[in-house]
């Protein structure tokens, strides 16, 4: 049985957590056994926290129980934590950071078997494209991210296929895929280009002290 739980996880302040508060609000009025997790940050004192400030106050504020926000996940728990859940959702707004970063917790919700649902964003659209592994919402309304959820977890079908691309993903990335054309190459290094040899050492700098230098000029102009 699928689980209505979704999960979010750390708010950072890039990330857009009242999106998706919002959109699983609205798909709870069509299934209302949803629930959404945000977790704490285990180094909250280095890192920004505005946004989930401001997200908890949201939530109390509108008497939200189906958000929950819940300690970190020890690494050796991870696994066992993303058992409670059906889907990862991802919500951000297009910037400079979402050009030049990459959304590496998708990552960790691959392994643990969690398609995902997320905003767009250049490196990570291309992944969840190409292995089936989730869907990407092109827009930043929450009736679509709220159709996307649903269209998901009660869709057999589309759940098990992109059940099917997050496993997919997961074999491909094994350290004993990823490692293979490190290892090929320093097992037959080969010099590609032309030769070149290296510039001559540049000179050591006097380590005469600068008064005993300046003293040695002086005495050479009398």
């Amino acid at each position: 049985v699928r689980s209505p739980h979704l999960f979010f996880g750390g708010i950072y302040d890039w990330y857009d957590p009242f999106l998706a508060i919002d959109a699983v609000a609205a798909a709870r009025r069509r299934r209302e056994d949803l629930t959404l997790t945000f977790t704490y940050h285990p180094n909250a004192a280095t890192t920004p926290q505005s946004v989930f400030v401001r997200a908890r106050s949201e939530v109390a504020a509108r008497g939200y129980t189906f958000v929950r926000f819940e300690p970190w996940a020890p690494y050796e728990e991870r696994g066992a934590f993303y058992d409670r859940f059906g889907l990862a959702l991802l919500t951000f707004r297009s910037s400079l950071e979402t050009d030049l970063a990459m959304r590496t917790r998708m990552f960790d919700c691959f392994w643990g078997d969690l398609p995902v649902i997320t905003s767009p964003a250049p490196g990570s659209d291309a992944i969840i494209e190409s292995y089936g592994s989730g869907t990407v919402v092109r827009n930043f309304d929450a009736g679509a991210y709220a159709d996307a959820i649903l269209g998901l977890l009660e869709s057999e079908e589309d759940y098990a296929a992109a059940l099917a691309g997050c496993r997919r993903w997961t074999l491909d990335h094994q350290w004993a895929h990823v490692m293979q054309p490190l290892l090929e190459y320093c097992s037959n290094p080969k010099r590609t280009g032309a030769s070149h040899t290296p510039d001559p050492a540049p000179a050591i700098a006097s380590r005469e002290p600068l008064f005993a230098r300046a003293r040695r000029k002086l005495r050479s102009l009398f």
